[in-house]
């Protein structure tokens, strides 16, 4: 997350959070052809860094797998998948977009 942003949600690096899906839904996008990930929730830690512009947060593809059978490190963080709408091209009929609106908090440690 961009270092401004973390500044106002009052985050800091390492800081535990929830990404929870809002958007974009069927009704705001016609593109969205299953929004299931609407609601969806994650748990990961925040790295800070200028790297990334103020209104977007970014999650590495290849974390937060579910299976056991993946190793540790790969099941740490968040699983962008679970996060995004499925959408199409409406012009070659394969994958769409490949990003969502999500609403980030804090987690108190402990809770």
């Amino acid at each position: 997350i961009n270092t401004e942003r973390a500044r106002r949600l009052g985050l800091v690096d390492g800081d535990l959070v929830e990404v929870e899906c809002i958007g974009p839904t069927k009704g705001e996008d016609p593109c969205v052809y299953h929004d299931m990930a609407i609601g969806n929730k994650e748990k990961g830690r925040v790295k800070v860094t200028e790297g990334l512009h103020p209104e977007t947060a970014w999650i590495y593809f290849a974390s937060g797998h579910k299976s056991n059978l993946m190793l540790h490190k790969a099941q740490e963080g968040i699983a962008a998948n679970w996060l995004t709408p499925c959408s199409v091209s409406p012009y070659a009929g394969g994958p769409g977009k490949n990003y969502s609106i999500v609403k980030v908090d804090k987690i108190e440690e402990g809770d």
